[in-house]
């Protein structure tokens, strides 16, 4: 029946999509358990008693996971391939990358190293200069702290502002050396598209960049 498929699709969509953010977030358990599940769900909603038997079982591993997992089983990046450092050498140099961070040294080393790589890089240590440089030219990717010395959530609490009133949202990767669970949600619902601990592993970074820069 259309409402069949049409709720299919729908659980398809969701499964899938927890499957990529779980990893991206770091919920390895999560991730795993809601890929297997896409893995075998047919692509139309034509689905046997004996598959039904084994989505439950992995529904129900997720659910556990969901539950159980509080805090990230690694503080990896996502799964970010290796191939995507083909793009860096035709399109880099097309690439605007704003960085924000208070810690002026770690600024400092952190757009460095991107920019060896070929990128445009634009710094800056405090929001109000973030949002000055917005006003003359949208980047293509922001890599914003989570906290400042105002306040452990105002990276992402401005990410989010910003989404407001922008036509398109930015794509921004966020970084913090506050790894909990609610730092990682607030940094999803603020749109963000991955998020690094700190320190941060440059080379990873890149690649994050190179794949959101292509989607």
């Amino acid at each position: 029946a259309p409402d069949d498929q049409a709720m299919f699709e729908t659980f398809y969509r969701q499964v899938h999509t927890l499957a990529g953010t779980g990893a991206t977030y770091g919920f390895e358990g999560i991730s795993g358990f809601a890929n297997m599940i896409t893995l075998r769900l047919p692509k139309t909603g034509d689905i046997t008693s004996l598959l039904v038997d084994e989505i439950e079982f992995f529904l129900d591993k997720l659910g556990n996971a969901i539950s159980n997992q509080s805090t990230p089983m690694t503080i990896d990046m996502a799964p970010i391939q290796r191939q995507n450092m083909s793009f860096l050498s035709d399109n880099a140099a097309n690439m605007l990358i704003y960085i924000v961070d208070d810690d002026v040294d770690f600024l400092s080393s952190v757009s460095i190293q991107i920019q060896r790589f070929g990128y445009r890089v634009v710094a800056f240590t405090d929001l109000l200069s973030f949002d000055k440089a917005l006003e003359r030219e949208v980047p293509d990717v922001v890599i914003m702290d989570v906290i400042f010395d105002g306040g452990s959530k105002l990276g992402t609490a401005h990410i989010a502002h910003i989404n407001t009133i922008l036509k398109h949202p930015l794509k921004t990767i966020f970084m913090s050396t506050n790894l909990d669970i609610t730092t990682r949600l607030d940094a999803v619902r603020a749109n963000g598209l991955a998020f690094f601990p700190k320190p941060i592993v440059v080379a990873a970074m890149v690649d994050a960049i190179a794949t959101f820069t292509h989607q």
